[in-house]
């Protein structure tokens, strides 16, 4: 008789130097659950199987959307296993990932301009005290002002996360932690966006934290706005990718993660309740095996 099908089918990944590890699928589908794959609001989910991660590599989106990143530059350091899965390090000066362009990484509805909701989120061990912005995940291009939403870790190493109009200068509201990061120390942050739009899209913004120091959930640690200054309106389409670990200035990657690590990133098209969010975060440190 024929042995029966696996009942646990698992994703595997091995690094460049043949070590390998194994993850039974239930955790990612669990995850891609939460964020609505099956409803086709999750846009993208990278689990990083790549061992090798060259110039213009392709890195696999597992979603149903298939919206593929791209490895921009070789790395230095390639990716080690953290937990259950690779971990991608990044070296802080000119590593990144992008997305192409695609009307669902925009949260509006077209072509009015409409703000809808979104989340995105990614797991993060990064240096602090660098005085500088760490892009996590953005799409966002600040000099030709082609920038539409930013997570990030600010100047002062505070999750944020940031919505802009392109159409009115120094539009960029958020929401921030003004509880600085660790070094060295793996965080969850996600950002949330009900889609309100008008005036004070900060509203509508949550930032969500999973804390490395203290093995704990935080929920959502947002105390401050940020405020550019402009009359925000709605989110317009522009024609910027999506950068992972930068975000872009003038044509140019810039306020790159790291020296550091980033781990699961995604991005759907829901606003995560705080029990989501919650839900995500401990399923993504199950993954990690923090």
């Amino acid at each position: 008789m024929s042995p029966r099908p696996n009942p646990h089918p698992v994703f595997g990944v091995t690094t460049v130097g043949g070590a390998t590890a194994e993850k039974e699928c239930n955790c990612i589908r669990e995850l891609m659950s939460i964020l609505g794959d099956a409803d086709g609001d999750l846009c993208f989910l990278l689990p990083f199987f790549e061992g090798t991660l060259g110039a213009a590599a392709d890195v696999q989106d597992v979603s149903s959307r298939g919206l593929h990143a791209l490895n921009v530059v070789a790395v230095d350091n390639v990716p080690v296993i953290r937990g259950d899965m690779l971990s991608v390090r990044l070296n802080g000066v000119d590593e990144y990932l992008s997305i192409a362009d695609n009307i669902l990484l925009t949260p509006i509805v077209p072509p009015a301009g409409v703000d809808v909701p979104f989340s995105v989120g990614c797991a993060v061990k990064t240096e602090a005290g660098l005085a500088a912005i760490q892009s996590l995940i953005a799409k966002w291009d600040g000099t030709p002002a082609d920038y539409e939403w930013r997570l990030s870790l600010t100047a002062l190493d505070y999750p944020a996360l940031e919505v802009a109009d392109s159409n009115v200068v120094t539009s960029n509201m958020g929401r921030e932690d003004q509880t600085a990061i660790e070094s060295n120390v793996w965080y969850i942050i996600i950002g949330t966006y009900n889609g309100v739009g008008g005036p004070a899209p900060e509203a509508g913004i949550n930032v969500y934290r999973w804390d490395g120091a203290t093995h704990g959930w935080d929920g959502a640690v947002d105390d401050a706005d940020i405020d550019g200054g402009g009359v925000y309106v709605d989110m317009e389409n522009t024609a910027e990718l999506v950068f992972i670990g930068a975000d872009n200035t003038g044509g140019a990657a810039a306020n790159f993660v790291g020296p550091g690590e980033i781990m699961l990133p995604w991005y759907t098209r829901r606003e995560l309740s705080a029990d989501d969010a919650r839900r995500a975060a401990l399923t993504m440190v199950r993954i990690m095996g923090l």
